[in-house]
């Protein structure tokens, strides 16, 4: 969530912007962002988040006027820590000011989190959704966009207001074993919605060129005839889509990258991935590569046929140039007692992974795909530990322990269920 927010806002990859585990480190103060250039230009700046994962002590506040991550303490919430809000809630926060009485253009950004497990919508959309609670949650999200876009057509704005809606990343659900996120860089995970809108310039159509999230901050600014500084270490990852979407025409293709530092906190190996055209290769110990077009599944792993072979040698060596050029900044403090505490209410884990050398995987750190059964059993037994069930997590996190004994999650889990335990 903050890696992808970060490159969301600046138009770099995680790699070039330093964030690459949630928890870990804070935006430098040097790099510009979206709010950074339109607070420049005579914006009025506001952001209104949902969880604590994007607290302002991760970097992400400079430009805003207000930046709300206030996430209100239940009373009746005893031991229970909280560190996300509802998005109705957050939309309401958002509405309120928008409709404050400025004459400036404005910037708003709104986060909601509903969409995480553990999925729970509000009753009315569990009703119409039975059995399907994620559906019902992203209904939920739905709705709440919805009413953003009421207000602003209610103030007559719609017609000159330009809208992106994005996800930061999807969910797994069951696919390659991977239940939420975070683990693994298949398309469930990646392939995620974006829907913008530029009411007069924008004709309504779809894009079937793969584009990323990196290259919506300098399309957003090119739509509003800005141009997204350059940072001072480098050039922009992502491209301004502008010109191609206003003549109708479709974006060039470009190699699309992801990645994922999570598994190197559970001592197995990162992993990255690049897409081109239909072409998706994962850096892993047990090297991928897939067409997605004829496998959109990712079953038919093609990387160790010829010629496939050479095409994957190829994905490899450019994942290793955008690592090289990583900025060199000291490695990250370990996250404090709070953040842990926040981030684990809400199913991660904090912590610092060391970069791929090279941008390969290390080949003696464990394959996160061999892992996924124990990975899914840990998040089980976190669950349990955040809803009290200290016994129920224990003997899970023993047999885990057991399983994977120089994992340092496992075993830190464990250390404090029999802390809390007594």
């Amino acid at each position: 969530t903050l890696p992808s927010h970060t490159t969301l806002l600046t138009g770099l990859l995680p790699p070039h912007h330093g964030l690459r585990n949630n928890g870990a480190g804070a935006l430098s103060g040097n790099t510009a962002t979206l709010a950074t250039l339109l607070a420049d230009k005579g914006y009025r700046t506001g952001a209104f988040v949902g969880a604590f994962v994007l607290d302002r002590r991760f970097g992400l506040a400079r430009g805003f006027e207000v930046y709300d991550d206030e996430v209100p303490r239940d009373p009746l919430a005893g031991a229970v820590l909280e560190a996300e809000r509802p998005g109705r809630e957050v939309i309401d926060r958002a509405l309120a000011w928008l409709g404050r009485e400025d004459p400036r253009p404005f910037f708003l950004w709104v986060h909601l989190y509903d969409a995480h497990a553990p999925y729970k919508p509000p009753p009315a959309w569990a009703a119409r959704h039975r059995g399907r609670p994620y559906a019902g949650e992203i209904s939920e999200v739905d709705e709440q966009v919805g009413r953003v876009l009421a207000e602003l057509d209610r103030r007559g704005l719609a017609k000159k207001t330009v809208v992106a809606v994005a996800a930061d990343h999807g969910e797994g659900l069951g696919e390659h074993g991977e239940l939420t996120h975070g683990l693994l860089l298949y398309e469930p995970t990646l392939h995620v919605p974006l829907l913008l809108s530029a009411p007069g310039r924008l004709r309504p159509r779809a894009i079937e060129t793969p584009v990323s999230l990196v290259d919506l901050a300098p399309t957003l600014a090119g739509l509003l005839g800005k141009a997204l500084p350059v940072p001072a270490k480098g050039s922009l990852d992502g491209r301004d889509l502008s010109a191609a979407l206003l003549d109708g025409g479709e974006p060039a293709a470009a190699d699309v990258y992801a990645e994922t530092q999570y598994p190197a906190i559970f001592g197995w190996s990162p992993l990255s991935a690049l897409r081109r055209r239909d072409l998706k290769y994962i850096s892993a110990p047990q090297p991928e590569l897939y067409d997605l077009r004829r496998d959109p599944k990712e079953v038919a792993n093609l990387a160790t046929r010829r010629p496939a072979g050479e095409a994957a040698r190829g994905f490899a060596a450019r994942l290793a140039e955008i690592e090289a050029g990583a900025i060199a900044e000291p490695r990250p403090a370990a996250p404090d007692a709070e953040t842990r505490a926040q981030l684990a209410s809400l199913g991660y884990v904090a912590g610092a992974a060391p970069s791929a050398a090279g941008g390969e995987a290390p080949r003696s750190s464990p394959d996160p795909k061999t892992m996924i059964d124990l990975f899914q059993r840990f998040e089980r037994a976190n669950a349990r530990l955040q809803e009290g069930a200290i016994d129920a997590a224990l003997g899970e996190l023993e047999t885990l322990v057991a399983a994977d004994p120089a994992n340092p999650v496992f075993r830190g889990k464990l250390a404090a269920a029999w802390r809390d335990r007594g």
